[in-house]
């Protein structure tokens, strides 16, 4: 069993001397420790990673299946069901409608913490199991995880939320193919937030803020519910 703090490595940065050093058990250690020690930190970040990647893209898959989520296939030109990133990317590129915003909101957003959480043995979110995976696959156990905050994260939890974050990002990025620039979150855009809701605001699960392009070329940003149309 390989004993981790549980903020092993940074997410969104290289780990440093400084990291290494408070992760080894020795004091004063030798250039050539240190050096092996940040090596094996950026692996496990990797190692951590790639599981992440790959178990959220099996969740993608899933998700768009369940939502009828689909592209033209340039190979026989008809609609196909979204089987991997760069198809749900495709489809995205072609229709940013209702349809498909809702599409992106419940896979990206309302799968993963709410859905799994209530079709699970336990209340797991999809995080939770892939973490579990994560801990069993790489032989790994927490030290200190007992005192953390409610609100604090591991660095798996990190990399978990980062990954998928990512993903949708890739899937919604600004580019010359994306023309209708459609952008789909949970996060309160400013000036929606400074117009249309008090300070105090509780966003329901079901909800969520869409951005587009105006008929006047102009942002227009809204609020949607699940169980409304857009």
């Amino acid at each position: 069993m390989r004993n981790w703090n549980v903020n092993r490595f940074d997410v969104n940065k290289l780990t440093t001397p400084e990291q290494a050093r408070k992760s080894m058990q020795i004091n004063n250690p030798t250039e050539q420790a240190l050096a092996a020690t940040i090596k094996l930190m950026e692996d496990d970040k990797k190692g951590v990673g790639y599981i992440c990647k790959k178990e959220i893209q099996e969740m993608l898959k899933l998700g768009s299946s369940i939502c009828n989520m689909t592209y033209k296939s340039k190979f026989n030109q008809t609609r196909m069901i979204c089987l991997k990133p760069k198809h749900m990317r495709l489809s995205w590129l072609e229709d940013s409608g209702d349809s498909n915003i809702k599409r992106i909101n419940w896979v990206f957003h309302q799968l993963p913490w709410f859905t799994y959480q209530d079709a699970t043995l336990g209340g797991k979110t999809h995080q939770d199991i892939v973490v579990e995976k994560v801990e069993k696959i790489m032989n790994i156990e927490f030290v200190g995880k007992e005192d953390m905050l409610p609100k604090n994260q591991t660095c798996i939890q990190q990399m978990y939320c980062r990954v998928l974050n990512q993903m949708k990002q890739n899937l919604m990025k600004k580019d010359r193919n994306n023309v209708h620039n459609v952008q789909v979150g949970l996060k309160r855009p400013k000036e929606y937030k400074l117009n249309n809701e008090k300070k105090n605001y509780h966003r329901s699960k079901t909800e969520f803020y869409v951005s587009r392009t105006g008929a006047g070329g102009g942002r227009v940003e809204f609020k949607v519910s699940m169980n409304e149309s857009t």
